[in-house]
């Protein structure tokens, strides 16, 4: 599809705006195919002044404002899901939140992006200053008795939303915690999940492992089961 700019009598007053992911998105794997919620606000007004969606980067439309000075907000996610929950409307605001309503069902990866307007930039605008807004914990854990049918994992004092300047906090103001439940290979249970970040005035993530012995649970020592976990984001 042709994006150019096009000129005439009305772009004395108009601009376009055409947004792309700036080159330093090539350390995010397979970003420009997530989908993305872009949200344009006028640096007069906390308020949202243009919003779209698409399935895609390359299926945004440009933008067609006044000239005036902007700030982007790009909110991409490799699946929509309806425990993930957002304003997808111009109704948005820049303290607007995104909340994980169900922490035990599978997070997406999202990943937000931004980008400064000023009135005399040219049409296209890079995307930049990426962050990741989730983390990934890798949790596997060796010589489990041969009694253990099941393993599962609470991770704790975790954030459950993020607002779109990249500020979390707490839906119900009480940390979230996160349900996880192991796969077993032999004497060997693992699990990797996509998680929301832990609260950062703790000193430690908090974990705790229930192993299931006969017909019922029971709580163990994390030292007990012998666990390696790594956290990234």
């Amino acid at each position: 599809r042709d994006r150019s700019v096009s000129r005439g009598l009305g772009d004395v007053y108009k601009r376009q705006i055409v947004p792309v992911l700036a080159s330093e998105s090539d350390g995010f794997e397979g970003l420009g195919e997530y989908g993305v919620s872009l949200y344009l606000f006028n640096d007069m007004s906390s308020d949202c002044y243009k919003y779209q969606h698409a399935d895609s980067f390359g299926d945004l439309e440009p933008f067609v404002v006044e000239k005036a000075a902007y700030s982007l907000v790009a909110l991409m996610m490799d699946r929509d899901v309806p425990h993930v929950f957002y304003e997808a409307s111009d109704e948005a605001k820049k303290n607007t939140t995104v909340t994980v309503t169900d922490m035990n069902e599978t997070i997406p990866d999202m990943v937000l992006g931004t980008a400064s307007v000023s009135r005399n930039v040219g049409a296209t605008v890079p995307v930049s200053d990426l962050q990741r807004l989730v983390g990934a914990l890798d949790v596997r854990l060796t010589d489990v008795p041969n009694d253990v049918t099941a393993v599962e994992l609470t991770v704790g004092d975790l954030y459950d939303r993020v607002d779109l300047t990249g500020q979390y906090d707490f839906s119900t103001g009480e940390s979230a915690s996160k349900r996880i439940e192991l796969t077993k290979e032999g004497t060997v249970f693992s699990a990797r999940s996509v998680l929301m970040p832990s609260d950062e005035t703790r000193a430690n993530v908090k974990m705790d492992f229930r192993v299931f012995r006969g017909d019922a649970y029971e709580a163990v020592s994390y030292t007990h089961l012998r666990a390696h976990e790594t956290l990234s984001d």
